[in-house]
């Protein structure tokens, strides 16, 4: 799903009141996470978390940072030298 990959790539609970509806999540998405996900309570209409089985093939080091492998590498820090 590009546009969550794109705007939420750590993203991996919403509910529907709130943060949905706050950040305009286009139809689209909403309908791939409500067919998706796994609705975990009724809170705020409703919470929906991803499902583990996103998380079965990747390293443990990026299931707390990158949810999608194939996101872009943010740009690298330029080093600054200080003048002699």
């Amino acid at each position: 799903m590009d546009w969550l990959e794109y705007n939420f790539p750590n993203l991996q609970r919403v509910d529907v009141n709130y943060s949905m509806e706050r950040y305009e999540f286009p139809p689209y998405v909403r309908a791939f996470i409500f067919a998706n996900w796994t609705k975990i309570s009724e809170e705020n209409g409703g919470t929906y978390q991803i499902p583990p089985r996103y998380f079965e093939n990747t390293p443990v080091i990026l299931k707390n940072t990158l949810l999608f492998s194939n996101r872009p590498a943010p740009p690298a820090k330029l080093r600054v030298f200080p003048r002699k």
